[in-house]
């Protein structure tokens, strides 16, 4: 086992005993902190005000174009949607790092949301084709937008990957609300 992977494992042994330990409001804290420290350590502390500004707005819907040396192009995220939560922890807390090979052709991000993994992917491995598959369509028309820049690098399904052929209906609009379930012959 390598030091990396040792490490990546005592940290999520780490996280599940804090998790039992600490109350939820602490834990909140502590993530918070984490965020902060990674976007700040990043891209500076002027590009977390900014993520931090489009976190804290109430509005649902509005979106926002930012700019980031993490990423080749400029990334648009949607107020009050659970974009922030999930760009930040794909994006800027980078989970896949410990997994990543050093090179790669191409990549499957099932579940692209509104492409930060897709876009991470294809500026991290220049050379690698993301094909990205995202059923919902509000979610689906952000990708479109987001991963345009990298032209055909990134080949895009609206749909979903499901272990038969079936029609499907999404529920929740949110990264981490979203599910999918399989719509009769008769249903709309």
């Amino acid at each position: 086992m390598t030091n990396r992977y040792r490490l990546l494992k005592y940290s999520q042994l780490a996280r599940g005993v804090l998790r039992r330990v600490l109350p939820p409001g602490v834990q909140r804290f502590l993530i918070r902190g984490r965020n902060a420290y990674a976007i700040i350590r990043r891209e500076g502390f002027g590009c977390y005000l900014a993520l931090r500004r489009i976190a804290m707005m109430g509005e649902r819907g509005s979106e926002h174009t930012i700019h980031l040396r993490t990423l080749k192009s400029p990334f648009t995220l949607r107020t009050g949607a659970g974009d922030y939560g999930e760009f930040v922890t794909t994006v800027m807390t980078g989970p896949f790092l410990p997994f990543l090979p050093e090179k790669a052709e191409v990549i499957v991000d099932a579940g692209a949301y509104i492409g930060d993994s897709a876009c991470w992917f294809l500026t991290r491995f220049p050379k690698a084709i993301v094909a990205a598959i995202e059923p919902d369509a509000s979610n689906f028309s952000i990708l479109e937008r987001n991963v345009r820049p990298y032209g055909c690098r990134c080949v895009l399904f609206k749909g979903a990957i499901w272990p038969r052929q079936a029609r499907l209906h999404v529920v929740g609009t949110t990264a981490h609300c979203l599910s999918v379930r399989e719509v009769g012959d008769n249903e709309p």
